[in-house]
């Protein structure tokens, strides 16, 4: 182990980069690891390699594929006791401590069985292989910040945690910033939340009214936690402009977890209409995502379709400062979308949450 430049993995469900927040966050990780480690070398967790590429040229990608593929065959002795009376496994099923224990001390055999397993499956074991040595290598493993640690999420959760284990079970230094945590009730989720948080070196929390508290209740040593805020805000404060803007801000997150279903844009779409035309104010896109099942773009499309007055270009915006750049146009923003919110906040825009924004705790 280097610390002079480490290698460093950075972890999250958000591998497709479809969610401008969560790439301002990750830029903003990549940004500052770098800073703090000159020389390092910084591994990303992402499934579109050439839009990686663009959006973090500096690091390397670790493709989702050879994750899931060990997920996937990693739980040997996990696998035998989900089938035991009363058991309380956390969703998606996966590996248990001991199955890290197995590959922390008979890393050959245990990669052997997994090979087998996969081939049996039909499965591909290269890129399993190429992640277990990118793991290997690391010198510190981060969960970058996102907001995943939550029930709202079984399944991505509980992948997420039991790879932050394995790390932790291969004697790797672990940390995570810029955390939205909850709500964990779930029994599952929870017990393998408490095997794993309590061990992280350091946990940053976008807030401190919940974290702190789920975090105690984890068995989460207080000297290990910290209330940071977002990733997000510092750069999005330094693109504040030199007046308020006059435009009203619009997204809307139409997903399975936000509360807010496709037949409610029409009464959205009636009030933003009918405000526009009485303050004689611009509709000014603000999007997140564009992942297929929380797509911000089609979502703002209609809402602001025959609009008195709409900004132009937004369709083609991929940039997360760009986003920002289009909140602090605004007077007051209308969201649906957690970072639209940091955005225009982080600008002194007023926001006007629509849904389980994640601004608050729910």
């Amino acid at each position: 182990m280097s610390w002079d430049a480490p290698h460093i993995l950075l972890l999250s469900e958000s591998y497709h980069l479809e969610n401008l927040g969560d790439v301002a966050m990750a830029q903003v990780a990549v940004a500052r690891w770098s800073e703090l480690f000159p020389g390092c070398t910084i591994y990303l967790h992402a499934n579109q390699p050439e839009r990686a590429a663009r959006l973090f040229p500096t690091v390397k990608t670790v493709g989702m594929p050879g994750r899931d593929a060990w997920d996937a065959v990693h739980d040997m002795v996990g696998f035998a006791m989900r089938r035991l009376p009363g058991s309380r496994a956390a969703p998606g099923g996966g590996a248990t401590t001991l199955d890290d224990k197995l590959y922390r001390v008979f890393p050959g055999i245990s990669r052997s069985v997994m090979r087998r397993r996969s081939v049996g499956r039909g499965l591909d074991p290269r890129p399993m292989e190429e992640f277990l040595d990118v793991l290997d290598r690391c010198d510190l493993v981060v969960v970058r910040g996102i907001g995943q640690i939550t029930e709202a999420f079984l399944d991505s959760a509980s992948r997420l945690l039991r790879t932050l284990r394995q790390a932790q079970g291969l004697g790797k230094p672990t940390a995570m910033t810029g955390q939205g945590l909850g709500p964990i009730n779930h029994p599952g989720l929870r017990d393998l939340a408490r095997q794993v948080l309590p061990r992280v070196g350091l946990i940053g929390l976008r807030e401190g009214r919940v974290g702190p508290e789920l975090l105690k209740s984890l068995g989460t040593p207080a000297d290990r936690m910290m209330v940071t805020g977002d990733d997000a805000i510092e750069p999005a404060y330094k693109l504040t402009p030199a007046a308020l803007g006059n435009g009203l801000g619009v997204n809307m997150r139409v997903a399975e977890y936000s509360g807010v279903a496709t037949g409610d844009e029409a009464a959205v779409r009636s009030v933003l209409h009918a405000f526009a035309r009485h303050h004689g104010a611009p509709l000014i896109p603000v999007p997140i995502s564009r992942n297929e099942k929380e797509n911000d773009f089609g979502t703002i499309g209609r809402l602001i379709e025959g609009a008195p007055v709409a900004a132009a270009g937004w369709t083609q915006v991929d940039d997360p400062w760009e986003v920002a750049k289009l909140a602090g146009r605004c007077r007051v923003v209308v969201t649906g979308s957690y970072h639209a919110g940091v955005f225009a906040l982080s600008q002194g825009v007023s926001v006007v949450g629509a849904g389980q924004v994640g601004l608050l705790p729910r």
